[in-house]
């Protein structure tokens, strides 16, 4: 077979599983972190201290409320309303203003970093679900992937034959007389 072959072939039997891009926490000041997450727990990992903080400071009677917030009763049925922030409160039982701790997640929301495809030496999935992130396998990775597929032989699901049809889809023309003899090897050509 030759190239365009193995790549329709792997193509074709490839199950693409379900991908995200790539996110990780990068709070100020402080260098990327070591975990990998996916579009959706990235939003639940960074905003998760600052609502664990906020709950345990209202179980203990605290305040989350910073200084110099001033409030109206101008609303009537509708609640208390904070004129610096503008927020509404519907109950006297609750906090009376949350904007001490929407400004907390929103800067736990901008300490998160990402979103696209990242280069890599490998696979990588979300720290936190398992889901698949996107990757460009580096020039690194094809290699240790062609040397992965000579000792284990074929890839045997659609999860396999997408993780090779992503590697022969970035494989550099030096890779390509040994990926051809794989498929040999294999019967497959």
């Amino acid at each position: 077979m030759n190239r365009e072959e193995i790549v329709a072939y792997a193509a074709a039997r490839a199950e693409a599983p379900e991908q995200s891009g790539l996110f990780w926490l990068s709070p100020p000041d402080s260098n990327q972190g070591e975990e990998d997450y996916c579009d959706e727990c990235i939003g639940i990992i960074a905003a998760l201290p600052t609502l664990v903080f906020c709950h345990l400071n209202l179980l203990r009677g605290e305040s989350i409320v910073p200084a110099g917030h001033k409030y109206t009763d101008e609303g009537g049925s509708h609640g208390k309303r904070c004129l610096i922030c503008d927020i509404w409160e519907r109950s006297a039982d609750l906090a009376p203003c949350w904007d001490a701790a929407r400004q907390a997640i929103e800067w736990n929301a901008a300490a998160t970093d990402g979103g696209w495809t990242g280069e890599s030496d490998g696979w990588r999935s979300c720290e936190n679900c398992g889901k698949e992130l996107y990757v460009n396998l580096t020039e690194h990775a094809v290699s240790e992937e062609i040397s992965h597929w000579k000792h284990y032989g074929p890839p045997i699901g659609g999860h396999d034959w997408w993780e090779f049809s992503e590697m022969v889809e970035r494989a550099e023309d030096k890779h390509w007389k040994t990926i051809e003899e794989l498929f040999t090897k294999w019967g497959l050509s």
